[in-house]
Order: structure tokens, then sequence, then C-alpha cells
């Protein structure tokens, strides 16, 4: 792949001006979410996002690793147990 990659592990439903970004300075862009939101379906969406992945961040995807990426908003929402498998995963997911 020749352009640079960019993840947001947890899009969620905040505001993803960094894809945006990212997007516009030309990265290839990933959004990993554990759930599915009815704006993934919208044009505004398709035209940031290049793939859209619903999982874990520790789930295995065929996907190349992110050359630059973002996770807000996320750990804090996870149970103790869950957060380093969940942590590794994303390293696992960067270079």
């Amino acid at each position: 792949m020749s352009n640079k990659v960019f993840i947001d592990f947890g899009t969620g439903e905040r505001n993803f001006s960094q894809m945006k970004k990212a997007k516009l300075r030309g990265f290839y862009t990933i959004a990993i979410d554990q759930k599915k939101y009815s704006f993934m379906k919208s044009e505004h969406w398709k035209l940031i996002v290049d793939e859209t992945y619903i999982g874990k961040i520790s789930d295995e995807f065929n996907i190349p690793k992110a050359d630059e990426w973002i996770c807000g908003s996320v750990l804090e929402h996870m149970l103790e147990d869950e957060i380093h498998e969940e942590l590794q995963g994303l390293k696992n997911k960067i270079k």
C-alpha cells in the first residue's frame, strides 16, 4: 500500500475530526469499533473512512499496520481484566 495508514480505534459517536484530517492528508483510513452506528452508513462516513471493522481492538483483522492512530475515550469503558489484551491488540496494529 502506497498511502500511509490511519486507524481510529473506537470511533464511536464522537466527532471524528482526526480521521477527517488524516483523509485530507492522503492517508488510507480505517475505523474499528465494537458497535455499528447508523452514521456509518452515511455518504459522509463513506467519503472519509476507507474500511470499517466492527469488533474489539484485540480481534484479528486483515489490515495494514497504522502509521498514525488515535484511541480516544476507549479504555475507560473497558472492564479492568480486558485492558491488557486490548492494549496488546492495539500494539499489534501499529508500526
